[in-house]
């Protein structure tokens, strides 16, 4: 009797040893979904378009030809070379000076000073030509220097920053170094109205340019905010618009805006009067899908980002398609 219950409880214990082993066994083979990984950028010098930085947003050109594009799925500002070659990238996902949460339109100073808006975070970062962070401004809230999820920013001759404050309806305008001077916002007699502000863009005569998203229309006003014109008429036809969202102006004096949900590019002379226009839905090269911001380089070459191609094309003032820029 005694040996029996010995028996017994050796075959007990090899038993459970031999069930603990296999749960390790079943534990250790068992597949795990891995946690998902911050897209890093890609090397100098390496064409970066790549899944991990889809969805170009918004951009500037650079006096030297360089490009900033910020991206909505990696969260970065990236720095191009002319050909296309990635040299920089700036803003892990985070909080603070130089991270970013959701980096939307930048624009680049007449000293080369480089200003990013974050919409999600409702900040404006500064950076030094060299791509430094230097400083940011900026909260949530509808008082003097704060944002409800702010959109554009363009910078005229004098260093002025102009931040389009979407949520807020208006725009409102900062130093260099970000204190602020006056907000714009929608004017009951016969004046300035907005809706959805989102792109902006200084010329050099002393104007700055406004898109309204929701009232389908383009306000030119001047640096102390007195409106001088508007482009108004929603439709598809030239001249009209659907949704327009980034813009920019150029060498000329023309004026490029992305009719967003035309699918295409339209250019102005700096008196409003209608030159052209360009693109149409598809996935091609010249086409478009998403189109959101647009930027003219020291050249005159116009580029436009496009959320849905995942790419940038670049092409002539007029319209005409330049070689594939960054594939």
């Amino acid at each position: 009797m005694h040996q029996s219950r010995i028996q017994t409880a050796v075959c007990l214990l090899v038993v459970g040893f031999c069930l603990i082993l296999a749960a390790a066994c079943v534990q250790a083979n068992q597949k795990r979904e891995p946690a998902a990984a911050v897209p890093t950028p890609p090397p100098v010098g390496e064409v970066p378009w790549s899944s991990a930085f889809k969805s170009p947003r918004f951009l500037a050109v650079a006096q030297d030809g360089s490009v900033l594009v910020t991206y909505l799925s990696s969260r970065h500002l990236l720095v191009f070379d002319p050909a296309g070659n990635v040299v920089r990238e700036v803003g892990p996902r985070g909080e603070g000076s130089g991270a970013f949460s959701s980096p939307a339109g930048v624009a680049i100073a007449p000293n080369g000073e480089i200003y990013v808006v974050d919409e999600a975070e409702n900040r404006v970062h500064r950076l030094s030509a060299a791509v430094v962070a230097v400083g940011s401004w900026g909260s949530a809230g509808e008082g003097p220097g704060e944002f409800d999820r702010p959109v554009g920013v363009a910078v005229d001759a004098g260093g002025n920053v102009y931040v389009a404050d979407s949520g807020n309806a208006r725009v409102q305008k900062f130093t260099a170094d970000g204190t602020f001077i006056e907000a714009w916002a929608s004017d009951a007699i016969g004046g300035r109205q907005f809706a959805d502000p989102r792109g902006i863009a200084a010329d050099r005569a002393g104007h700055v340019y406004v898109t309204d998203f929701k009232r389908h229309r383009v306000q030119k006003i001047t640096t102390s905010g007195a409106l001088v014109d508007s482009l108004a008429p929603a439709g598809p036809a030239g001249g009209q618009f659907e949704s327009p969202i980034g813009i920019a102006t150029g060498l000329f004096g023309d004026v490029y805006i992305i009719d967003s949900l035309n699918r295409r590019v339209q250019r102005f002379n700096s008196g409003g009067d209608f030159l052209g226009t360009w693109g149409e839905e598809g996935s091609r090269l010249g086409d478009f899908r998403s189109p959101s911001g647009v930027a003219v380089g020291p050249s005159g070459d116009v580029y436009v980002s496009d959320l849905t191609n995942h790419r940038v094309d670049r092409f002539t003032r007029e319209g005409d398609l330049r070689p594939a820029w960054g594939n």
